[in-house]
């Protein structure tokens, strides 16, 4: 009887009661789909209801997950026919690095389209790009590597269009389960773009704007010199504008609070040269969003 149920109702939470005491036969129901097994003798109503609020909570969850690597795999498995087109045109006529790099804009200006169709908080990205940008030239990057943090900021959210909406429009804070789907954001970013012959190293820069130069970061948990100088500028620049500005579960928290944020963590999960110049243009460039 259970099996039938879980196999025509997967999404429904199950809760087994029984009057055996017996762990074996327990772990058989939770392995099967069971959220939780309840022995008659000793429930009461407390019990019940504590129970029955869990296993609601963690189906759901359960749920959201699912839902949410179902978009993971059809983002990644299924990309658009047009960039494979503009792949396989570029290699054909040998285009010239100016063409190249305007059909690379192009490419990115349709994506960040795409990104204002799916959710108000991943459109206006510029804030973050323009001090990303800002912070490179102050570190005299090269010409090149400005453009492909400007390229890759403006569309660094990019893999949250696989994540749900109620999650990213919630207004209050994340469970450690959400935050755990959210985590997936910056890997289907990648899987979208690796295949797209960028002038920039684009698909990494996305990949890795979460990573933490201590290795606490994700998803690949890099440190140190493995992660690419454009993706830490882009790392502060994020963290900033999103201390500094509202969120769906908070007030705006202001750019000192921001600030303070880098200044504390600097060196331990901020690169120092890029957080030393973040602070520099505030403090004494009067930079402004």
């Amino acid at each position: 009887m259970f099996s039938k149920i879980h196999t025509q109702a997967p999404q429904v939470a199950i809760v087994v009661q029984t009057i055996l005491a017996d762990e074996s036969t327990a772990v058989k129901a939770l392995q099967k789909g069971a959220q939780d097994y309840l022995i008659k003798d000793s429930l009461n109503s407390d019990l019940l209801v504590r129970s029955l609020r869990y296993s609601i909570e963690r189906k759901h969850t359960e749920n959201a997950l699912r839902e949410s690597e179902k978009k993971f795999r059809e983002i990644s498995e299924n990309i658009p026919e047009w960039i494979l087109e503009i792949n396989t045109l570029k290699k054909k006529v040998k285009q010239s690095d100016k063409k190249l790099h305007r059909t690379s804009k192009g490419i990115i200006h349709i994506l960040e389209l795409a990104i204002k169709a799916r959710d108000y908080y991943l459109t206006d990205h510029r804030r973050v790009t323009n001090l990303a940008c800002t912070i490179a030239k102050e570190l005299s990057l090269a010409r090149e590597q400005i453009n492909g943090i400007r390229m890759a900021g403006s569309i660094h959210d990019l893999g949250k269009i696989g994540v749900p909406t109620e999650i990213l429009s919630k207004n209050s804070r994340l469970k450690k389960s959400e935050f755990n789907i959210v985590k997936y954001h910056p890997k289907i970013g990648y899987r979208i773009l690796k295949h797209i012959e960028f002038p920039w190293p684009v698909a990494q820069i996305i990949f890795q704007h979460h990573e933490r130069i201590n290795g606490s970061g994700y998803p690949q948990g890099l440190s140190g010199k493995k992660i690419l100088i454009e993706a830490k500028i882009l790392a502060v620049a994020d963290v900033v504008e999103a201390i500094s500005s509202h969120r769906p579960y908070r007030p705006p928290l202001g750019i000192d609070k921001a600030l303070e944020e880098i200044f504390k963590n600097k060196g331990i999960l901020y690169d120092p040269e890029a957080v030393d110049a973040c602070i520099k243009l505030f403090r004494e460039k009067e930079f402004k969003f």
